[in-house]
């Protein structure tokens, strides 16, 4: 993440200690550390298979997680 802290820093005006710190702020806020985005259950808008709405294909959930 060097380069793009270095461009963000650069295109922002902040230190790259600051840019450095509002992603670390992200990502605990957003809760991707702790594991709150996760799932039980597919979103019931979310294909099931590699065919989509037609069906068939690959299975993309593991057993007992998709919609």
């Amino acid at each position: 993440m060097g380069w793009f802290k270095e461009f963000v820093s650069v295109a922002t005006g902040d230190s790259t200690s600051k840019v450095s710190k509002a992603g670390h702020d992200f990502r605990d806020d957003s809760g991707a550390r702790q594991g709150k985005d996760s799932f039980d259950k597919a979103p019931s808008w979310a294909d099931k298979t590699t065919g989509g709405d037609k069906g068939g294909g690959t299975s993309l959930f593991p057993q007992g997680k998709g919609p």
